[in-house]
């Protein structure tokens, strides 16, 4: 499906399990070059080795220091990671390694007002914390997800083309 490479990605995935997966496949498709990390090293190569040939590139990254450093800027970040403490241990590993202007999405079921806290955290560094639920399981993941993205309009901005393209359509068009 993907071609693998070592060329600049245009959003990362955190997070192969089956909601990542199939996100990161869709972006891919749509011809985006996408970083994939997960805490499972034999994930993120199961992950590479089983997807090739598709219009984008998958860029596997068994560290987020490799993550955060084959992204062009402004970098934007997928977690699709259990809600709750996993969230804020993916904020937490990525660190002072994300800078002004990043976007970090939790794609997750997270509670509201972990998403506010996060927001609130992130925001004073200049970094755009966005909460956007991915809805549809796996078949609309990999094919066309529902997506409600909450944050602000200079993220949406930055999130908008990759948005557009992977979200479903009522026309399919």
């Amino acid at each position: 499906m993907a071609r693998q490479s070592t060329t600049r990605a245009d959003i990362a995935m955190i997070g192969l399990g089956v909601m990542g997966r199939n996100f990161a496949l869709n972006m891919v498709d749509h011809g985006f070059n996408v970083a994939v990390h997960d805490i499972d090293p034999d994930a993120i190569a199961r992950f590479a080795a089983e997807n090739t040939g598709a219009a984008g590139t998958i860029v596997p990254c068994r560290t987020l220091k490799k993550l955060l450093d084959v992204l062009t800027r402004p970098r934007r970040i997928v977690m699709l990671v259990p809600a709750g403490a996993p969230v804020d241990a993916v904020i937490r590993s990525l660190g002072r390694g994300l800078t002004r202007g990043d976007v970090l999405v939790d794609g997750g079921n997270s509670l509201w007002t972990d998403t506010e806290r996060r927001q609130t955290a992130l925001t004073p560094r200049g970094i755009h914390f966005v909460g956007s639920g991915v809805s549809g399981g796996e078949v609309g993941a990999r094919f066309g997800p529902s997506l409600m993205p909450g944050g602000s309009r200079d993220a949406w901005r930055i999130l908008r083309p990759i948005w557009n393209a992977v979200a479903a359509r009522v026309d399919r068009k």
